[in-house]
């Protein structure tokens, strides 16, 4: 997937007409973004542009959808189209708290124990203080599936509670018969693998957003796991 001008947008999934009655069909800075779109994650991991960023807006065109990365001098676009869509599922975080440690195996056994393998990339942390950490109002997570060069790819956004309904509505409204419920998704992938990498990035943002790992390592580690 590549990046696209707005011309090459408008060229690859065409464009409605004023009057159409489709035109506007958008979901406007709702989501941001986590990953799966490899020129927008070696931005982040060159630090060229930063998670919190971009406004993203996603718009209905006539043969897909539009992802607009929007920042202050410059606007990225991916078309997707239709065909290429497998499906999409919103993921509800949990509340929940993590007690932190400045013990290395302290923290590596919080990470065990909340986040499985992925606990292991605590071990070479240091300098953090002894402090309860409340995760509230944790991200939802939203995964887009799709399918290009015969190869599946997952697009990962999240989006706050006071977001979801308009972001869900959105999804239900375009492709309501791509929908997958998330226990659908969890039970399949358990059948399969105890740790598929959807579960570890979830993982990954959930290390993130406790302030246990910065920016830097989570798009390492996220790298790993997506490619």
């Amino acid at each position: 997937m590549r990046l696209l001008s707005k011309k090459e947008i408008e060229n690859y999934l065409g464009k409605y007409g004023l009057f159409s009655g489709k035109a506007g069909n958008a979901c406007i800075d709702k989501v941001k973004y986590i990953g799966g779109i490899s020129q927008i994650d070696n931005m982040l991991a060159e630090k060229k542009i930063t998670a919190a960023t971009p406004f993203i807006n996603l718009t209905m065109r006539p043969k897909g959808l539009e992802i607009t990365f929007m920042l202050a001098f410059e606007n990225f676009r991916i078309g997707l189209l239709y065909n290429q869509m497998n499906f999409w599922s919103i993921k509800r975080q949990a509340d929940m708290k993590i007690k932190k440690n400045r013990s290395i195996i302290g923290r590596a056994l919080i990470g065990s124990l909340l986040f499985g393998p992925v606990g292991t990339i605590l071990g070479g942390m240091s300098g953090i203080k002894d402090k309860e950490v409340n995760i509230n109002d944790v991200d939802n997570l939203l995964l887009y599936s799709i399918t290009l060069n015969d190869t599946e790819h997952i697009l990962i956004f999240s989006c706050k509670d006071k977001h979801l309904q308009s972001v869900y509505s959105f999804f239900k409204e375009n492709f309501n018969n791509l929908f997958k419920d998330i226990s659908e998704l969890e039970k399949a992938n358990n059948s399969t693998n105890d740790n598929t990498s959807i579960d570890q990035l979830m993982k990954l943002k959930e290390l993130l957003d406790a302030n246990l790992i910065d920016m830097v390592e989570f798009e390492l580690e996220k790298r790993k796991l997506i490619g």
